[in-house]
């Protein structure tokens, strides 16, 4: 039974050849700075190069071109496939409604809806909007196309794998295939493996989003209890039946990679073609790259995917901060050194003529300074111990966070803990002695009223302030309100502020896009009177409040721009999500 689905697959890829009236035959590159690198022939095949820029309009167009009596296509997809729909749809001259979660990068929504489609977003992982996607197709007697465990779109992907086997000279000895739901797995290897049942399918994955992985542990498809959304592509929480049952006996492995691996394969496409592959895209060369050295492979003819380049520009800088981390010509330390002057000038003797890319330090005490310190590298991991060993001898409390994600998404940004020292006093002496100050930082000080009074007097041109875990109260808030219009983020967090004092007080922080009040006392009537003075707020996030379902009534008409509200820890039901959620569509909400 298992080898006629096979077969029967096997035929279907064979017969999709009207995928040629959409998609190109997309080139297979060889790489030669890689494979150099790597001591092996590598090729990309390079399926960024579509005309969406991923392979995905293969599948869909396979699967619509071959339905009949079409009212109304309905997909749900985390930005590519969508992508693909809309444009089967556009050329087919379909009517058509795409479901993607509200995470989706907003360069993948804004391409579908420039191609006609209308946009739901609904969820905030690939599974939730699936559902309601399902829902909304059953509710009106509309198509559901699947974007991978179908058999049409499944054959449609596997046409990659014809192309693939005819731009080779050789057959490849390894072919390193991306995986979300299963698609592009299922139809490549099921091709590959039939006409050449030497060639070793490896499939890679996301260490977060790993559904195949899980399922070839336990024999069966089985839902993940969390997915990463960073390869927002194939964020799936668990693999298609249909794509499982295809490649459980033929896949040859599994392998998963880091988010830094990932960043580390995204710069190694870049300098190799000058294209910005998204996560998911860049995923089989991170996959290729970490097999290869874990294995010891030489002179070998590797195949990997370049399945998609739909980035968005703004995640690059995170792109970038991890590379080096990924490619393991980075380290992260945690390092407590002397509090006094030439304490840096003998950490960084210590540590010899290496490059710092990174020294995060906030004052806590007059005897010790926590640092969060990135050291540039050159030979792994063998060198990342000979630095740590030199600073243990030395005396130096030292911490690796290479590796440890806590640290490097939060902790880099809060390290120093509690300054008991800095008070009403310390703020004369920076208004003193600062003529200018833009940005600041009051996080777990002793600061009072009195201290954010001279701030907000001395600093009328202030953009962003942090307050946190000090001694203000409510009376702080109108002092803010009427001294600093300029303020475009604010966070006030830890405090016993309830927003009550606001009152009567409207409209003061028309430039304020980022609002954050975790831990405080805020109130719902506060709350109201906090976000009238805000109408163009993007983000709020109150967590560990005792907000209720009355507060969203007032978010949903105060904060019509909000793009992402944080309710983690709230008393909120779910009836007055879904309401909040009719009204700001566009607004992730987090739980």
């Amino acid at each position: 039974m298992r080898d006629n689905f096979i077969k029967n697959c096997y035929k279907k890829i064979l017969a999709a050849d009207s995928v040629y009236d959409i998609a190109i035959v997309s080139p297979t590159q060889f790489a030669p700075k890689l494979s150099s690198k790597l001591g092996n022939h590598l090729f990309i095949k390079r399926e960024d190069l579509q005309p969406v820029f991923s392979f995905k309009l293969r599948g869909a167009y396979n699967k619509i071109s071959k339905l009949k009596n079409i009212k109304h296509i309905v997909a749900a997809s985390a930005g590519n496939h969508a992508q693909g729909v809309a444009m089967t749809c556009q050329k087919l001259r379909l009517q058509s409604s795409i479901v993607m979660p509200l995470t989706t990068p907003t360069i993948k929504v804004n391409a579908v809806k420039k191609l006609g489609s209308k946009v739901i977003l609904s969820g905030d992982t690939y599974d939730e909007a699936y559902n309601f996607a399902i829902k909304y197709a059953k509710e009106n007697n509309y198509n559901f196309v699947h974007p991978y465990d179908d058999l049409e779109v499944i054959a449609g992907q596997g046409t990659i794998a014809i192309e693939l086997i005819n731009q080779l000279e050789e057959h490849p000895d390894y072919v390193f295939i991306p995986v979300g739901g299963g698609g592009l797995l299922a139809g490549m290897s099921v091709y590959l493996k039939t006409i050449n049942p030497k060639i070793k399918v490896i499939a890679v994955e996301a260490e977060d989003s790993a559904c195949f992985n899980l399922a070839y542990k336990n024999g069966k498809p089985t839902s993940l209890k969390h997915v990463g959304i960073f390869a927002d592509g194939v964020a799936v929480k668990k693999i298609g039946s249909k794509t499982f049952k295809l490649t459980k006996n033929i896949v040859d492995s599994s392998i998963t990679v880091t988010t830094d691996e990932i960043c580390s394969a995204i710069k190694e496409l870049y300098d190799e073609t000058r294209v910005i592959a998204e996560p998911a895209g860049a995923l089989s060369l991170a996959g290729a790259r970490k097999y290869i050295l874990s294995n010891k492979i030489k002179n070998k003819n590797i195949a990997t995917i370049l399945c998609g380049a739909n980035m968005n520009f703004d995640r690059l800088r995170h792109v970038s901060e991890r590379a080096d981390i990924g490619e393991s010509s980075e380290i992260i330390l945690g390092v407590t050194i002397d509090e006094k002057p030439g304490s840096f000038k003998k950490f960084c003797s210590i540590i010899g003529k290496r490059a710092i890319t990174e020294f995060n330090y906030r004052y806590s005490d007059s005897k010790d300074a926590q640092v969060f310190v990135g050291i540039k590298t050159t030979k792994g991991i063998d060198e990342k111990r000979d630095i740590i060993k030199k600073l243990k001898v030395n005396n130096y409390k030292c911490h690796d966070m290479s590796n440890n994600e806590m640290a490097k998404l939060h902790i880099r940004y809060m390290v120093g803990g509690i300054c008991k020292e800095i008070n009403d006093e310390s703020i004369e002496a920076i208004v003193k002695n600062c003529r200018e100050i833009t940005d600041l930082n009051l996080d777990s000080t002793q600061i009072t009223n009195v201290g954010v009074t001279a701030l907000a007097k001395a600093y009328p041109l202030l953009a962003s302030l942090i307050i946190g875990d000090s001694d203000i109260n409510d009376d702080a808030l109108p002092i803010i309100a009427n001294n600093l219009p300029d303020l475009t983020s604010l966070s006030i967090l830890g405090t016993d502020i309830e927003g009550e004092t606001l009152q009567g007080i409207e409209k003061k922080w028309g430039k304020l896009k980022s609002l954050n009040l975790n831990c405080t006392l805020i109130t719902d009537s506060g709350l109201k009177y906090i976000l009238k003075n805000c109408p163009n707020l993007t983000f709020l996030s109150i967590e560990e409040t005792d907000i209720t379902d009355a507060a969203l009534a007032d978010i949903a008409h105060h904060c019509p721009k909000l793009e992402t509200l944080n309710l983690e820890s709230c008393n909120i039901t779910d009836a007055a999500q879904e309401q909040l959620r009719a009204v700001l569509p566009y607004c992730r909400i987090i739980r």
